[in-house]
């Protein structure tokens, strides 16, 4: 069998949050909306580039995911700063358009964009994909249990927590 390389062990901290999230917002709504997503849900940076505005349901606050990398759909309610977000980035966009765009056009890469967010944020070497260790752990936090934040993040089985070390310091 093939060794796995090593779990990252990259966290967001709740000190960095409002600094990251106004450096993100500095750079576009799309890459602010995107970051928010990520941090609340623990979404996959694929399931956010696909998102499309028909996938939203604004009236429910429910974004519902088809193609995601373990092929189990999902549902899942807005935060309330995720509603906001979402509200703006899809303004006058039809149901077939991509939510986050720049300059009309879907993100494709937005590592650029990302890194410089982060550096002016004081948070080097943070991924976007740290967030979905972030959300879950968040997701904790907040009282949710294990198989209810997995569905959520999309995740299937429990060795997740394990390979991403959703443990963290105050939790021991």
């Amino acid at each position: 069998m093939l060794r796995e390389p090593p779990a990252r062990h990259g966290f967001l901290r709740d000190d960095q949050y409002k600094a990251l999230a106004t450096a993100c917002a500095a750079e576009g709504l799309w890459l602010r909306s995107m970051f928010e997503v990520a941090h609340a849900f623990g979404w996959r940076r694929a399931e956010l580039k696909s998102l499309k505005v028909g996938q939203l349901d604004f009236p429910a606050k429910t974004i519902r995911l088809y193609d995601t990398k373990n092929a189990s759909g999902r549902v899942v309610v807005m935060t309330q700063k995720v509603e906001e977000l979402l509200t703006a980035c899809c303004e006058g966009k039809g149901p077939d358009d991509f939510v986050f765009t720049r300059d009309g056009k879907p993100i494709v890469e937005y590592r650029k964009a990302w890194e410089r967010a982060r550096d002016a944020a004081g948070c080097p070497g943070l991924v976007l994909h740290d967030l979905c260790r972030t959300g879950m752990r968040n997701m904790r936090h907040l009282g949710i249990s294990e198989g209810v934040a997995m569905k959520v993040a999309g995740r299937k089985t429990p060795s997740i927590f394990r390979r991403y070390h959703i443990v963290d310091e105050s939790d021991l």
